[in-house]
């Protein structure tokens, strides 16, 4: 019998037999202490079976099922003192996956002959687009520019395939998780991805011809009309920020890899608590994210960075910067947005301890945005790292309203189910 049970661990598919509900000799339950503590002890015995559950769980079967398949395949081979029951049902499962498999790759093959053709078309689109604002700039009383209502494209149409291309892309990521050893997707996932480094660079110099001109008959704006999705929040609203300030952080904070990318909400003081461990508990797993903070009087500013882990020294990267709404003495607070990138002079990106979480710095110890252990007081000063103006506006210290973390959606951990 042991061998055969060993054996399990040896074949991710027995993983994804189904169960019958209505098999009464079969009793499992993950949450029953004795049953837990009996999957823990064969993780120690089995050093197969655990590295086959950290390869399945939880992106490709949950923990329920992982071990409900295991226990109801142990339960079939003492019931039958063999394994012939399981490899019947194996080859009948087989079967099964190879229909599903051709099925899968059919759909892959026809989203990614859209994708293609998609991104073909927003490339044109951004061709055209710049073309078009060049002529219209260079107009001029005597040789006025002339607007086709055919042909003219405006700045929310590419916009609108750009984000066509991108939900075509996430969902062709998704699919190719479910299809393994194909050469001919990895080549297919290569030669996507060799598209979208040019769409992406043609995509800046889209941003670049957009006109901040109120005028513009694009319909332009500086500031790319990206906006983002919230995910795993449940306040309504869902941020302290707009939707507005949301298109002018993608376009002018992030990364170009982050511009696009929805965002996941990783901790906020409203949602979790205010409480510093609960914010470094919440942040561990993130490689970047935003910090948002929200004053007492309604200031928004903050940081993108790298994620947050107490670290006695500084540590981050030359892509942090420091982000602001909040107009300084003098000047109009209407729309005020500025953005403080790496000034190059010293790399005190960001510093947090068990008391305080500190981002910039400089030889007077002075950060761009200090924050209290105690997650309602912090500061922000003028400091050499980004060389930035206070970032709440006139005042320096404040008390705080909300925190907010957030990270960036991971479209290989997405739940998309193909169309039938």
């Amino acid at each position: 019998m042991k061998k055969y049970i060993l054996k399990l661990s040896t074949n991710q598919d027995y993983f994804r037999i189904d169960v019958p509900d209505d098999d009464e000799t079969f009793i499992f339950d993950l949450d029953n202490t004795r049953d837990f503590e009996i999957a823990t002890q064969m993780l120690q015995i089995d050093a197969t079976l655990a590295n086959i559950r950290f390869y399945l769980v939880p992106r490709f079967i949950s923990e329920d099922t992982f071990w409900r398949a295991y226990f109801y395949c142990i339960h079939l081979i003492l019931s039958t003192h063999s394994i012939s029951a399981i490899d019947e049902k194996l080859e009948k499962l087989t079967e099964k996956s190879k229909h599903k498999h051709l099925e899968l790759l059919r759909e892959l093959d026809k989203d990614f002959m859209a994708t293609v053709q998609a991104v073909h078309e927003c490339l044109e689109m951004v061709k055209n687009y710049i073309s078009q604002e060049i002529d219209r700039r260079n107009a001029s009383a005597e040789e006025p520019f002339e607007q086709d209502e055919d042909t003219y494209i405006t700045a929310s149409s590419v916009e609108k395939k750009m984000r066509e291309c991108v939900e075509l892309k996430k969902k062709i990521s998704v699919l190719s998780n479910d299809i393994s050893d194909s050469p001919d997707v990895e080549d297919k996932l290569r030669d996507l991805s060799s598209l979208f480094t040019i769409l992406m660079t043609q995509y800046d110099s889209f941003k670049q011809a957009c006109t901040d001109d109120p005028n513009s008959p694009s319909g332009g704006t500086k500031y790319i009309t990206f906006n983002p999705k919230l995910l795993d929040t449940t306040r309504d609203p869902p941020s302290v920020t707009t939707s507005i300030q949301r298109q002018k952080i993608c376009a002018a904070v992030l990364p170009q890899r982050y511009r696009i990318k929805n965002w996941r909400l990783m901790y906020s003081s409203l949602e979790h608590g205010v409480s510093i461990h609960s914010f470094y508990r919440k942040a561990k797993e993130e490689t970047a994210a935003l910090l948002i903070i929200q004053t007492d009087k309604g200031g928004i500013f903050g940081t993108f960075g790298g994620g947050f882990q107490i670290n006695g020294h500084y540590y981050g990267t030359g892509e942090q910067s420091v982000f602001t709404f909040c107009a300084p003495k003098g000047t109009e607070q209407k729309n005020y947005f500025e953005n403080y990138p790496w000034s190059k002079k010293n790399d005190y990106f960001q510093r947090s301890t068990d008391s305080s979480i500190a981002v910039g710095g400089g030889l007077d110890g002075k950060a761009a945005i200090w924050i209290d252990g105690d997650f309602l007081h912090g500061a922000s000063h003028p400091c050499q790292t980004f060389d930035n103006k206070p970032l709440n506006g006139v005042e320096e210290d404040f008390k705080i309203y909300c925190i907010e973390l957030w990270g960036f959606e991971d479209v290989s951990k997405r739940n998309y189910k193909p169309v039938k």
